[in-house]
């Protein structure tokens, strides 16, 4: 079952369309949450990392035996925290981005730390308020 949502990115991954309608603000929005991310698992900063979080999303880190369908934002927060001091970042790099609608965005990227590897997966959701949030959050030891 926990290996079902990979899949299914995959298959997001596959059938992917390109950022084509989007317009100037929400494709700088994505950009930024990008970097944001880049930026909070180079760094192992749990807190800025659970800023760009969901209300409520999926969280999995199977290295942890972690699966929660849903969670709230806090409580991952405090599970990152302890995930990035157990998995000290070595180095965190993407290695697909796509979406599948002017509203979805998913990223494949690779996580080193300084004990194990991880592919990361993530779909992140626009908000009704054009803000975009981490929806699902799954880190797949390598």
């Amino acid at each position: 079952m926990k290996y079902i949502y990979g899949l299914l990115l995959c298959l997001f991954l596959t059938n992917s369309v390109a950022f084509n309608n989007h317009n100037d603000r929400e494709q700088a929005s994505l950009n930024e949450i990008a970097g944001l991310i880049e930026s909070s698992f180079s760094r192992g900063n749990a807190d800025l990392l659970g800023d760009l979080l969901a209300d409520e999303l999926e969280l999995v880190i199977d290295s942890e035996k972690i699966e929660f369908a849903k969670i709230s934002k806090d409580r991952a927060g405090y599970i990152l925290s302890s995930f990035f001091k157990t998995n000290p970042p070595v180095e965190f790099t993407y290695v697909y981005q796509g979406s599948t609608s002017k509203t979805l965005r998913y990223s494949v990227a690779n996580y080193k730390s300084s004990n194990k590897e991880f592919k990361i997966y993530m779909l992140i959701k626009e908000n009704a308020d054009h803000t975009y949030g981490i929806k699902t959050l799954q880190m797949r030891e390598d």
